[in-house]
Parts: structure tokens; C-alpha cells; sequence
């Protein structure tokens, strides 16, 4: 937070976000695919696809699921830390203050145009993920009007 309250003061624009339903939106595939870039063992791959991969009873048929993870896990709140992983990739040494927690992200900008450049790097990095901002939760404008982000207030 002190990251984000020292940027505050250079930036001018704020865009301010989280993913709409994250864990339950959490692709299969997608997370695979990312884990598959990070992990050599294919063993520790086989566990991960086993415990993505269950069988859930809906009216008397097995279903298998392929969206989203139980919040309990002990694996979830790293699933969740990785999965989006190619938003701060693509949020790295681009000339405006990024910060994430988890599906919470605020960007700080000094302009309109590197905001609208975040913007646009954040919706193409969600589209390939399979996933959506939430729309109550995303708020797009000045820093001297103050935004909230991970329950504190920053004016």
C-alpha cells in the first residue's frame, strides 16, 4: 500500500479493477496452459489436472467441470496468484504504476494515454484468460477524486 500511496503523487489517472466471479471463472485450460510454461515436472502437472478435474453430481449425472476452483483449497490462493500472471507480464515497464492482489489491480497513470494503453493491455490480457472485469467493482478517472483499492481509501 505504501507502493501505492507514493505513486498517487505522480499520477494524474487511475483504473482500478477486479475479475468478475474470479475463482469461479478460473479456466481449466487456460490455467494448464500457464502451468505448463512454469512447471518442467510433468508429474506435479498430472497432479494439478487431477485436482482441476472432478466429477460433479447435477440431477443424477456426473459432469465433469471445467470452470472455476473451490475457494477452501489450499491450492486455490495459489492458483489464484498465478493465473493471472500474464496481466502483470504485460503490465511490467510500461510507463505507468501497476499493483495486484490476487484479481485486484490498480494502475496509476501520469496521462490519458497510458491509461488508455493499460486499458486496453487489461481487457486483451482478460480476453485470453477467460475472464471479465466487474463492471460495479472498475472505476476509470481522476486521482484528485479518489478511488478505493483493497479496502483503503486513497484520495
Amino acid at each position: 500500500m505504501r507502493a501505492v500511496q507514493a505513486a498517487v503523487g505522480e499520477a494524474t489517472f487511475v483504473f482500478r479493477s477486479d475479475v468478475k466471479s474470479y475463482y469461479a471463472s478460473i479456466n481449466h485450460e487456460c490455467l494448464l496452459g500457464l502451468l505448463r510454461d512454469m512447471i518442467a515436472s510433468p508429474v506435479v502437472l498430472d497432479l494439478v489436472r487431477g485436482y482441476l478435474q472432478h466429477l460433479v453430481d447435477e440431477d443424477g449425472a456426473l459432469r465433469q467441470i471445467d470452470l472455476g476452483i473451490s475457494l477452501g483449497s489450499p491450492l486455490s490462493p495459489l492458483i489464484g496468484g498465478v493465473y493471472l500472471k500474464p496481466l502483470d507480464d504485460a503490465m511490467t515497464n510500461t510507463g505507468w504504476f501497476y499493483a495486484r492482489f490476487m484479481d485486484d489491480w490498480v494502475v496509476l497513470a501520469p496521462s490519458r494515454g497510458p491509461l488508455r494503453g493499460a486499458m486496453k493491455q487489461a481487457n486483451e490480457v482478460l480476453e485470453s484468460l477467460k475472464v471479465e472485469k466487474h463492471p460495479d467493482k472498475t472505476f476509470i478517472g481522476r486521482v484528485s477524486r479518489g478511488f478505493e483499492f483493497m479496502g483503503y481509501r486513497f484520495d
